[in-house]
């Protein structure tokens, strides 16, 4: 019998889905502005995350492409944002480099509070 092995993407439960919590979080949340995207967030007993792209950012490949690369960096990451529910939202393309260092950034700000 294979051995099955542990899933190491997002928990699925831990995404933000419902249309009223999103509604919620961007109008009461805090924003973090970096150079290509924007961190909105607010403390959270029941911590999750949600990815979202601007529709400025031309073809749905390049729209994927920037999510994806949002969701690995939080996945790597995820300490940074504990006990917080947080939405990301891409306004240009990005490399994972910078969102490393608008990571880094917001991790700073958060520990001046």
């Amino acid at each position: 019998m294979v051995e099955k092995k542990a899933r190491f993407g997002l928990d699925k439960k831990r995404i933000i889905r419902n249309k009223n919590e999103i509604r919620n979080l961007l109008s009461t949340g805090r924003r973090f502005f970096c150079n290509e995207f924007v961190i909105i967030y607010k403390p959270d007993s029941d911590p999750k995350v949600g990815f979202f792209a601007s529709g400025k950012i031309s073809g749905a490949a390049k729209r994927n492409r920037v999510k994806r690369i949002l969701r690995e960096a939080y996945r790597m990451n995820k300490d940074i944002f504990e006990g917080l529910k947080v939405i990301f939202y891409a306004n240009n393309l990005f490399d994972a480099e910078e969102v490393l260092n608008c990571f880094e950034s917001f991790r700073k700000e958060r520990s001046h509070e």
